[in-house]
């Protein structure tokens, strides 16, 4: 199996904390007759929504700020992504068809509310 860069274990175990642990050796076929295969960890959770309600992210002057657009990435991505850059303060996701992350750089001071929308 490849080695892992450090970066990369650095970068993974944000999201999973046995991303550092050193590669376990492959059984043998014959210790994992009849077992189920491993679950991967879960996700981290999502951020909690801002507001506790759905809606768009607006700035205190009712704007919706700068931010990066992503397309067709899902919300757990989105976030992830948020917490990778060191500009963006929340995410706003837009479910639907085209799964639109917005990652914001401006601090978010309200919610305007939108069944459709999810900002954290």
């Amino acid at each position: 199996a490849p080695e892992m860069s450090s970066a990369f274990r650095t970068w993974a175990s944000r999201f999973n904390p046995f991303a550092n642990a050193p590669a376990a050796a492959a059984p043998s076929s014959s210790s994992t007759s009849g077992l189920a295969p491993e679950r991967p960890p879960p996700q981290p959770p999502l951020w909690p929504l801002a507001g506790g309600k759905r809606g768009v992210c607006r700035t205190a002057g009712g704007n919706t700020g700068s931010f990066e657009e992503l397309w067709n990435v899902g919300e757990f991505t989105c976030q992830a992504r948020c917490d990778l850059a060191p500009d963006c303060v929340a995410i706003q996701f837009v479910f639907g068809k085209y799964k639109h992350c917005e990652l914001h750089r401006e601090a978010i001071s309200h919610v305007l509310p939108s069944g459709h929308a999810a900002c954290r």
